[in-house]
């Protein structure tokens, strides 16, 4: 794959956030202020998170506390991909340490986001929201055609040997907040 969108043009891209993921009315912002300024209002809650070792605790107090994102639209009241306001060209992929056991070492958790992060074609890698996987966001050519992308984005992975969840071929998938202080993005230096 290649990079379809300019990195600026990725972070200016508009996206609904919601304080929690049962909100009705999500407000706009930019996908860069939220991997940056709501991530980062989000400490000390994705520290909590965290520091709970009951994973059913866990996924509990991230649903009901974790403020989350729709990448790929800006959703309407109902979150539906019918009632959209808005498709972008974005895709958000989920690496869980569940279908991927060698993320559970710290050390090839980060030497796998860097590897990450070296495919031409993705513009932000992180930490996802419990800290056990990794979260990347892929600019693709049209949203329209996300099964297609995500195909290729699949296979690209697995040549590397990290399986992605299938579940991030939906386009109003929700993604939470997390805080990563090693997150990267935008453009290659």
């Amino acid at each position: 794959m290649k990079q379809y969108i300019k990195s600026e043009e990725i972070g200016n891209t508009i996206i609904s956030c919601y304080r929690k993921i049962n909100d009705k009315n999500g407000i706009k912002c930019k996908l860069y202020d939220f991997l940056t300024k709501v991530t980062a209002g989000c400490r000390d809650l994705i520290e909590n998170l965290r520091g709970i070792e009951d994973e059913t605790q866990q996924k509990q107090f991230k649903v009901f506390n974790i403020p989350c994102v729709t990448i790929s639209i800006v959703a309407g009241e109902d979150k539906s991909i019918e009632k959209c306001k808005q498709k972008n060209n974005l895709i958000a992929i989920d690496i869980d340490a569940a279908e991927n056991p060698q993320l559970q070492n710290e050390v090839i958790l980060m030497n796998t986001g860097y590897r990450l992060f070296d495919l031409p074609y993705v513009y932000a890698v992180g930490h996802s929201c419990r800290g056990k996987g990794l979260f990347a966001i892929i600019p693709i050519k049209s949203i329209d055609d996300i099964l297609k992308h995500f195909n290729s984005i699949k296979s690209d992975f697995e040549k590397i040997g990290i399986i992605i969840d299938k579940q991030c071929s939906n386009i109003n998938r929700l993604r939470f907040a997390t805080y990563d202080e090693k997150l990267v993005h935008g453009e290659r230096l």
